[in-house]
C-alpha cells in the first residue's frame, strides 16, 4: 500500500510544518494547516474556501472557567449545509454557515471538562465526549440544523472521558480508547444510533494505547489505525490483526476517511 501526497492550502508556506484535520463530509475535508487558520476544501477538485475569522475570538475571555478552543465539521441534511463548529474557551459555542457565509452564535456548551479533539460528525450533527454536570461521562451531540445539544450515554463500564474519543465506522457511532499511558483491547460501537442498549464491545487479541477503525475491507473485516504508527486488517470473529505496510509514511500520523466527490466548498453548483 502506497500513500498519495495531497496538495492543500498554504501547503506551501515556510511556517506550515503540520496539518490538522478536523473532519470529512462527502468528500469536503476540514483542515487547520496553521493555529486558528481553518480552510474547508475538496481534494479531488483541489477547490477550497478559508473560514473567516471567528468574531469571539477578538473578545476578553470568560470570567469563570477557561477551556480549550474545540472545532468540529459536519454537514446538516436537513439544510443541505456544512457547518463549522468553534466552542469558545470550552464554553461559547458558534456555528459558521459555509451556504450563508456567516458566522452564528448559539447556545453556550452545556457540559464540562471539554477534551481537546476535535468533533466527529454523524447524522448531521457533531460529537465529543466529556463530563456531565453530574460528574459522569457524556457523550455531547450538536444538531447543526437545530443549534441544540443533546446527550447520549456511553457504555456504564466506561467512567473517565480523558481516555475514550467519539469515531464513525460504517455510519455507526464508536468509542475509542486513547490513552499513552493504558493500554487496551476494545472499542465499542453503538449499532442503534440514540440507543444505550445497542452499544457493543469489540474485542482486540493484542493490546493498544490508541485504535481508530477507519471503515469495512471487503465486508468482513475491519481496516484500522493503531498507536498512530500502523494501519491493520483486524478480524472482529476472532481479534486479530495484520499489519498492512505502508511504506512512505511518516509516523506519527492522523487518518480520517475520504470519499471522492465533486461537492464545492464555495456552494458552485456541480
Amino acid at each position: 500500500m502506497l500513500p498519495s501526497e495531497l496538495d492543500f492550502p498554504l501547503k506551501g508556506d515556510v511556517n506550515n510544518q503540520w496539518i490538522q484535520m478536523l473532519g470529512s463530509c462527502n468528500g469536503l475535508v476540514c483542515i487547520m494547516p496553521q493555529p486558528e487558520t481553518f480552510f474547508v476544501f475538496n481534494p479531488s477538485t483541489r477547490e477550497s474556501m478559508r473560514v473567516p475569522d471567528c468574531p469571539m475570538s477578538s473578545h476578553a475571555d470568560p470570567p469563570e472557567e477557561v477551556g480549550y478552543d474545540v472545532h468540529g465539521f459536519g454537514y446538516a441534511p436537513s439544510v443541505k449545509d456544512y457547518m463549522f463548529v468553534k466552542i469558545y474557551k470550552g464554553r461559547s459555542v458558534l456555528i459558521f454557515s459555509l451556504k450563508n457565509k456567516s458566522w452564528k452564535s448559539v447556545q453556550d456548551f452545556p457540559y464540562k471538562h471539554l477534551l481537546n479533539d476535535p468533533g466527529t460528525p454523524l447524522n448531521g450533527a457533531v460529537h465529543w465526549l466529556c463530563m456531565g454536570l453530574d460528574h459522569l461521562p457524556v457523550i455531547a451531540a450538536l444538531d447543526l440544523a437545530e443549534e441544540k445539544f443533546s446527550g447520549l450515554s456511553p457504555p456504564e463500564s466506561i467512567v473517565d472521558s480523558n481516555s475514550y474519543t467519539p469515531g464513525v465506522l460504517r455510519d455507526c457511532l464508536c468509542l475509542l480508547h486513547h490513552n499513552d499511558h493504558n493500554r487496551q483491547r476494545i472499542f465499542w460501537i453503538m449499532k442503534e444510533y440514540g440507543v444505550k442498549e445497542s452499544w457493543t464491545k469489540i474485542l482486540i487479541a493484542e493490546p493498544f494505547f490508541s485504535l481508530q477503525p477507519l471503515c469495512y475491507w471487503k465486508n468482513t473485516k475491519i481496516l484500522v489505525a493503531r498507536n498512530r504508527r500502523e494501519i491493520l486488517l483486524f478480524n472482529p470473529r476472532d481479534g486479530t490483526c495484520k499489519n498492512l505496510l505502508a511504506n512512505g509514511l511518516q509516523v506519527p500520523f492522523y487518518v480520517d476517511v475520504y470519499v471522492e466527490s465533486l461537492v464545492s466548498p464555495n456552494f458552485r453548483l456541480n
